[in-house]
């Protein structure tokens, strides 16, 4: 029975969701239209994409001036070991055969998808006819970049290293296939603020898949402060309608480049940077949190720890309302209650880990709110200024309060 268990690998890097995260939440976590890698492969719903894989294929082929795919099998074939422990589930159900000849097929399509989409990107600069199909769908477009940024479907960006290094021997590999890759997520990726500068050093020889590519770069421009401890992540700051009542400014940095995990809470402040939210949101997000908790270490748990601070501020739909007058969500979703909804959802069963980026944020915000004359303000607000009548009824008190004294100031002055 021991001897039939799966070996852990150092190597994996290409995760099933945990079943804790997937429970009732599939539809986040499975391609729509393609599928990458083993794990998705065969589904009927994804067979129409296949045909389109084999137009990539040849196209490459065209490109080499070669009509077999033989150079791709024979680049590919002696690293279906290294191959096989990337995934932490078995993959045996495939031979080596079917093995290599999808990573040839995943590969060249993704390399293609790649080219055509930086060769339309610059039609607006020269003009380009591009008769693709997907190039020309927007809906194929959208998600085909959301199908590829899936945990579950991916596979080793060596192997698309490898191939695109054998269709173009002369280029060097180092940099231009970092650069398409680059190219063709960043209108979709830089709602999280990722700068347009060149990120292609981030990419290090043990770069897993291109979900790690995104995440490693969005997360890139944020250094968190190192002062931050240990804490436990149920410790629940303010909602945003609380901490407005406790005297807290929210607002939002009109620094467009500035990283969505850059919260910062200065001299009674909340600044927190703007973030587009829209309905494919949570996908990503879920995504980058799975990577996030199936990987080592765990100290870069921003997309996990940002929702858990996010959701904290969201105790009900006034908050987002507040939030997006305060221009801190770009809320293109249908009604506040499906941004409220979603957060709850996101930080359900992520598991603590012993360092929280938002420590120290938390902390001073919860003990600024504390303070008597804020927690006086508070408690004023909530009582006599909770809704419009009562704020009316409180000025209209004012001013009889005032025609009282007047009255009762010259009746002294006609006296004397």
């Amino acid at each position: 029975m021991v001897s039939k268990l799966f070996p852990i690998y150092p190597e994996r890097c290409i995760f099933r969701v945990p079943d804790a995260l997937r429970h009732g939440n599939e539809e986040f976590y499975e391609p729509t239209v393609l599928a990458i890698g083993p794990y998705h492969r065969g589904k009927p719903r994804l067979a129409s994409m296949e045909d389109q894989k084999i137009r990539n294929l040849k196209e490459l082929l065209n490109i080499t001036g070669d009509q077999s795919v033989d150079r791709f099998v024979r680049a590919i074939m002696p690293h279906e070991e290294k191959v096989r422990k990337c995934y932490s589930e078995p993959i045996d159900y495939l031979s080596s055969n079917e093995l290599v000849q999808m990573l040839v097929l995943d590969g060249c399509f993704i390399i293609q998808l790649f080219r055509r989409y930086w060769r339309w990107s610059e039609s607006s600069k020269v003009s380009i006819v591009d008769d693709d199909p997907v190039i020309n769908s927007s809906f194929l477009l959208i998600e085909l970049q959301k199908d590829m940024l899936l945990i579950e479907n991916q596979i080793p960006f060596f192997i698309i290293e490898i191939l695109f290094n054998t269709i173009y021997p002369r280029v060097s590999i180092g940099n231009e296939l970092k650069r398409l890759t680059l190219v063709f997520y960043y209108k979709r990726l830089k709602r999280y603020a990722w700068t347009t500068e060149d990120h292609t050093q981030l990419f290090g020889e043990n770069v897993c898949h291109l979900l790690q590519i995104a995440h490693m770069v969005v997360c890139s421009d944020f250094t968190p402060a190192t002062s931050q401890s240990q804490t436990q992540l149920n410790s629940f700051v303010y909602s945003a309608t609380k901490l407005e009542e406790a005297n807290v400014r929210l607002k939002t940095t009109s620094k467009l480049t500035r990283s969505i995990f850059d919260i910062t809470f200065r001299k009674g402040e909340l600044e927190i940077p703007g973030f587009n939210i829209d309905d494919d949101s949570e996908v990503e997000i879920r995504n980058f949190i799975a990577f996030e908790l199936c990987q080592r270490p765990s100290n870069k748990r921003f997309f996990s720890h940002y929702v858990i601070f996010m959701d904290h501020l969201i105790a009900s739909s006034d908050d987002v309302d507040l939030l997006t007058r305060r221009g801190i969500f770009n809320n293109q979703m249908i009604e506040a209650k499906s941004v409220d909804n979603m957060l709850s959802k996101l930080t359900r069963n992520i598991i603590s880990s012993n360092y929280y980026t938002y420590n120290n944020i938390s902390k001073d915000l919860n003990e600024y709110c504390e303070r008597p004359w804020n927690k006086w303000s508070a408690n004023l607000k909530q009582k006599y200024f909770n809704t419009p009548w009562a704020i009316i009824s409180f000025i209209a008190a004012l001013v009889l309060l005032g025609l009282t004294i007047t009255q009762t100031l010259f009746s002294i002055i006609s006296y004397k």
